[in-house]
């Protein structure tokens, strides 16, 4: 470090807290924590998950909304479903018992 004005604002690290840092990983340690690497879902806006998410906790509380979030959580992770699709919020917001059917869930999540 040439520079003094960085000598200055930043002290040098110890010895021990250099070897935690993620930048001094090898390269492949950092491969295999990257999702690209296990994930091959589609990756999107989720505003209309959240929505439904806030919609279940509005309706049955915190227990509705953990069922909520058990659906979206198992369709992206478990199954690489799109919960930026409306099929997919659609199942997801039936199955958690937030909507009796799939038209009711149009009604909330499709502004009119």
């Amino acid at each position: 470090m040439n520079n003094p004005h960085y000598s200055i604002r930043s002290p040098p690290l110890l010895p021990h807290t250099r070897l935690n840092t993620p930048f001094t990983c090898p390269r492949h340690a950092l491969d295999a924590l990257s999702p690209s690497s296990h994930f091959k879902g589609v990756v999107r806006q989720t505003t209309s998950a959240h929505r439904l998410v806030l919609k279940s906790y509005l309706m049955g509380g915190e227990q509705m909304q953990h069922k909520m979030l058990d659906q979206l959580f198992a369709a992206y992770f478990e199954e690489e479903r799109d919960i930026g699709c409306f099929d997919s919020l659609s199942n997801a917001g039936v199955n958690a018992g937030v909507f009796a059917t799939h038209a009711e869930v149009s009604h909330s999540l499709i502004p009119s």
